[in-house]
Formats: structure tokens, C-alpha cells, sequence
């Protein structure tokens, strides 16, 4: 939202304020701890803490390996919604965290469609709208507002999938995006790392290369992440207690 990394920093030094560190955990089991370690080098684990798991995976073996009480962490919500359409198809209880993304999504639904439009012209005021929007973004040399645009538009095109009409769609973005009972064992919980940040679950599966940095304008090539993309991906290593999973692959990419 805005705000600079390295606030807190800046405030201690303005201050001389003394630290007080809070770096041990009594959550992470001593893999995940070391994990978490290329990111906070001074992150431990509690005396008691269990030795846990850090383990890979390939995209397409997470269905069969994925079960109630588990989290899928992405860093977009885009994957999530192919994520949960694939587990709804295997007959899974699934939920996406995200009131406010739900409410969001309908409403930009609701503003496109109108009253009669079937789903097929939906989609295609979607993408006009998607090309509009990027830029207008790109006009304002805002492009920080560009993937955020992307993202939506791809998280409405996978939920399209198998809907007949604008009201099932509506339902089931209704039915599908909550923040009621994140991590409960009987359900899986699809959410960004944003938003299940001061959370935590036994086994947690992230989406490995939705973590990837961005190209900057001008460069070919990737590019060494921020400090923003740093903390994150520290944030979704550390929601695991007993087991990390890396999911390599992406929804459709074969792997």
C-alpha cells in the first residue's frame, strides 16, 4: 500500500531506539527453519521444536497429494482459482481466501455483464475491459497496476469454466472466495501470501514459481527480487509447521 520496506529502519534510527528482537519460533519445525533462513539469517527454532519437512513436488501430482486441513499459498490469485476449479472437479471441499477479492470480482461482473449478457460476451467485455484498463495504466506510467489487472482478469476467465449463465457465475464466486474458517481441517484453503499472513497450517504447499521476480522495463532477462518479494516469500515458508511443500509447475503448463 505504499509504504517503504525499510519504515521500521528509519524509525529506530530517528529514535535511537533499542531492539528487542523476536526471533525465535515455536511454530516452524527445524526444516522449515532453515528454509526460512536464506531469507532472516537470524530465524531459529525453539528448543522443542519437531525436526519438520521440506519437500518438492511437480504441479500435476499436488491433486493427489493435497488433502483437508492442507493450504495452497500463491502470490497471485490468478493460480489459486485454477487450483480450486481443479479440486472441485476431483470432488474436494475447497475454499479461497478473500472476502473483499469475491465481493471485488462481482462487482466488476456485475458492472460488465449488465443484465442479460450471456457468459461467451462476458469474456469478451473482459478483455476489452483488461486492455483498456492496462492502458490507461501504462499512460500514467503506473505499471504496478498492471499485473493486479491481469491477475483479476485471469481469475474471472477460469471461473467462467463450466457456467451457464452470469448467475451461476456470481454464485459461485459467492460460495467459493471467504475468510470464514481459514486452514480448517475439513476444507482446503487456497490463498495468496498476503493474505494468510499471522496464520499457519501443518502442511503448507506453495506455488513455486508463481514466487518468481519480475523483468523490469529494459532488462531481458530476470532480475534480483526486492526486498518486498523477499519478505513474502519468507512469509509464506514460515506459515508451515510441520511440512513445506514446493509445488513446481503452473495450472495448464504441463509439468
Amino acid at each position: 500500500r505504499g509504504c517503504a520496506p525499510d519504515t521500521i529502519d528509519q524509525i529506530t534510527k530517528a529514535l535511537t531506539a533499542k531492539t528487542l528482537r523476536l526471533s525465535t519460533t515455536y511454530r516452524c519445525g527445524r526444516a522449515i527453519v532453515a528454509e526460512a533462513q536464506k531469507f532472516v539469517p537470524d530465524f531459529e527454532a525453539g528448543p522443542n521444536n519437531p525436526e519438520g519437512v521440506v519437500r518438492d513436488i511437480a504441479y500435476k501430482d499436488m491433486g493427489l497429494d493435497v488433502g483437508y486441513g492442507d493450504v495452497v499459498l500463491s502470490r497471485k490469485n490468478a493460480p489459486l482459482a485454477s487450483v480450486a476449479m481443479g479440486l472441485i472437479r476431483a470432488q474436494k471441499r475447497v475454499q479461497v481466501a478473500g472476502k473483499d477479492i469475491g465481493t471485488g470480482l462481482t462487482a466488476l461482473v456485475e458492472k460488465l455483464a449488465g443484465r442479460d449478457a450471456s457468459v461467451e460476451a462476458f469474456i469478451g467485455k473482459l478483455l476489452e475491459w483488461q486492455n483498456r484498463e492496462i492502458a490507461r495504466a501504462v499512460k500514467a506510467d503506473r505499471e504496478d497496476q498492471v499485473e493486479p489487472i491481469r491477475d483479476k482478469t485471469e481469475t474471472l476467465f477460469v471461473l467462467t469454466e463450466g457456467v451457464v449463465g452470469i448467475p451461476e457465475l456470481k454464485a459461485r464466486i459467492d460460495g467459493l472466495f471467504t475468510d470464514d474458517g481459514l486452514g480448517a481441517k475439513g476444507v482446503i484453503t487456497c490463498s495468496s501470501i498476503h493474505k494468510f499472513k499471522g496464520l499457519e497450517s501443518p502442511r503448507v504447499f506453495v506455488l513455486k514459481d508463481t514466487l518468481k521476480p519480475f523483468v523490469k522495463r529494459g532488462h531481458t532477462g530476470p532480475v534480483e527480487p526486492t526486498q518486498e518479494e523477499r519478505n513474502l516469500e519468507y512469509v509464506a515458508i514460515s506459515r508451515a509447521i510441520n511440512e513445506l511443500v514446493y509445488v513446481h509447475g503452473l495450472p495448464g503448463d504441463g509439468r
